[in-house]
């Protein structure tokens, strides 16, 4: 105890330095200026006129949120290591959101722009940002 304090100190600093915790926050942090890009890519580029379900719009908008959410989770953790943990299941699936962005826009849009070529490509960095944490995360 004199070592190392009592248990919600040892907890807590775990906690603080948790990898899913690192992660989660790097994720967040780049969430709005990848979402930014697609944003205006989208808009310059007319995506509503695009031949895609409905569903799959909203789809995408409520897995994207409850992923964000979970990463909130995570990042947020103070005196829950397994919350950090969140960070693990969530890293996958903003891989899939990323794939599947970039995909659509190869497949739905009409010509690749600039601007989607940024958001595409930003995507695609967070993407490879991400797959490079994922190992780390497993391995806890």
């Amino acid at each position: 105890m004199t070592e190392f304090g009592d248990l919600e100190t040892v907890v807590s600093e775990f906690t603080r330095q948790a990898p899913g915790r690192t992660a989660a926050r790097m994720l967040l942090a780049t969430g709005p200026v990848v979402g930014s890009c697609w944003a205006a890519a989208l808009a310059l580029s007319r995506a509503w006129t695009w031949p895609m379900p409905a569903t799959a719009r909203v789809s995408f908008g409520a897995l994207l949120l409850l992923v964000v959410l979970a990463l909130a989770a995570a990042a947020t953790s103070r005196h829950s290591y397994q919350r950090t943990r969140l960070t693990a299941a969530a890293s996958p699936v903003i891989l899939i959101l990323d794939a599947t962005a970039v995909a659509a826009t190869v497949l739905a849009g009409p010509t690749l722009t600039a601007v989607l070529g940024t958001a595409m490509g930003a995507s695609l960095g967070r993407a490879a940002l991400t797959a490079w944490t994922l190992p780390g995360l497993a391995a806890r």
